[in-house]
Order: C-alpha cells, then sequence, then structure tokens
C-alpha cells in the first residue's frame, strides 16, 4: 500500500523540515562512546476507565544498555455514549 501524491508530499516537506542534527548540553546515555542502536518503544491501551501511552528508548552501546524515560499520558475515565434507536414503523 502507498500513500497518496498530497500525503506523500506533506511527509516529505516534514521530513525535510526537520532539524539534521540534534545536540544535547550533557550526555543522555551512560557511555561516552557510538550508539549500535537506539530504539522507541510505544505502549498504549484503553477501557471504559481511561486510556494511557508511553514512549521510552533503549540506546544499545558496546558497553551496555541504558533506558531513558520518555513521554506518558493518561485521561480520565472515558464516557459511553448511546446513539438513539430510531424504530421502524410499517
Amino acid at each position: 500500500m502507498s500513500l497518496s501524491k498530497p500525503l506523500c508530499d506533506h511527509w516529505t516537506f516534514w521530513k525535510e523540515s526537520l532539524q539534521r542534527k540534534v545536540e544535547a548540553p550533557r550526555s543522555i546515555v551512560s557511555y561516552r562512546e557510538p550508539v549500535v542502536l537506539l530504539e522507541l518503544h510505544a505502549f498504549g491501551n484503553a477501557s471504559t476507565k481511561g486510556a494511557g501511552t508511553v514512549v521510552y528508548s533503549v540506546v544499545r552501546q558496546p558497553s551496555g544498555i541504558t533506558t531513558i524515560g520518555g513521554s506518558k499520558t493518561s485521561t480520565c475515565q472515558a464516557r459511553t455514549y448511546r446513539a438513539p434507536v430510531v424504530a421502524q414503523l410499517g
């Protein structure tokens, strides 16, 4: 499945507008050495009582693995709406 041309163009424009290099004023990983692999883990769940998501990263380096906590969200109890039933007469 491929994206439509307008959506593909929008995605390409957005992707090219991102910064090419991001720097942090301090090390965000445990070891000052090259990163072998960076993984993003995202989880979500929902029920009638609420919904929540979490995203965190796992950085793999030759000397070990660092887990960096990321973004967490949650919502309050979901409301249930019932659509009116229209009876068919006749």
